[in-house]
């Protein structure tokens, strides 16, 4: 008599129900650093199935991979009835950023068409931008067509690292350098629940005998627990502006500071008037 034995391996379907959930209630909320791999893991197990294409697309085109967007997003055009317009959008995004400029136009324009017609605020505001990004798109191959030799040369290991380095402001006779990072040294440790990286901070660097020095992070008066990053800084060096966001006030919104250099020293940064700031960003 012989006994056979059946294993099941992988996970049970309530496993499966449960990661599936996870990733949807993520993916609204716009946690697509956490929707990413659940949907990865849940594709990976129907590897002939487009059922996660086009939330595996939008993830990766909020991490600003628009190859590996493009990848999946296109598949969606097999079955497009089954996806929100908005489809045609991030097809418009992805190609764009992969300089496929023709292409981008294509489905700005097919995206652009459902508003046509409409005199909500909303709807005319998306209308205006949809026409900026095909504006920027025929600009790009007007540019294209007549490249200019560039070259763009690395700062360097002490000032990049393996975290966002972005928002650079240099003096006028280019000895000091102030940008903002996402670094595990943050003020306050925290991380963004919305893009997974550490809160933003604003450091300095500065440059000896043609070469910058380690940066460091600019003092209490600059940096909070919150996020903070350089804007811009005046001709005379004097003055820095900053943005700072505070995610865990009601009705938050990022505003404008300013911070005046004092000998060797920044001011506590002071938040620019209601005139120029306002209950938006």
């Amino acid at each position: 008599m012989m006994t056979c034995c059946i294993v099941s391996f992988g996970q049970s379907k309530l496993d499966f129900q449960e990661m599936e959930s996870e990733a949807e209630d993520n993916f609204r909320a716009n946690n697509f650093h956490v929707a990413l791999p659940l949907f990865l893991k849940l594709d990976s197990l129907y590897p002939n199935s487009n059922k996660y294409c086009y939330s595996i697309g939008v993830c990766y085109m909020a991490k600003e991979e628009p190859i590996k967007a493009l990848k999946n997003l296109e598949k969606c055009l097999l079955d497009r009835d089954n996806y929100p317009t908005i489809l045609y959008y991030y097809l418009g995004r992805a190609y764009h950023l992969s300089l496929r400029l023709d292409e981008a136009i294509l489905y700005y324009t097919l995206y652009q068409n459902q508003f046509k017609g409409s005199t909500s605020k909303t709807d005319l505001q998306t209308l205006e931008e949809l026409d900026r990004d095909i504006q920027m798109c025929m600009n790009g191959k007007v540019l294209m067509a007549n490249p200019l030799e560039i070259e763009i040369v690395n700062l360097g290991a002490e000032i990049n690292t393996i975290y966002p380095e972005y928002g650079p402001v240099i003096s006028a006779d280019e000895t000091e350098l102030i940008f903002t990072s996402n670094r595990p040294n943050t003020i306050g440790g925290r991380k963004d629940e919305g893009d997974g990286l550490y809160y933003e901070d604003v450091y300095i660097s500065t440059k000896k005998n043609g070469k910058w020095l380690a940066p460091v992070q600019m003092g209490a008066n600059i940096n909070t627990a919150n996020h903070d990053a350089s804007i811009a800084l005046s001709p005379d060096g004097q003055t820095l502006f900053i943005y700072r966001f505070d995610q865990e006030k009601s009705n938050s919104s990022g505003d404008l500071y300013t911070s005046k250099l004092e000998g060797n020293n920044w001011t506590k940064a002071e938040r620019l008037s209601d005139k120029i700031n306002t209950n938006g960003w």
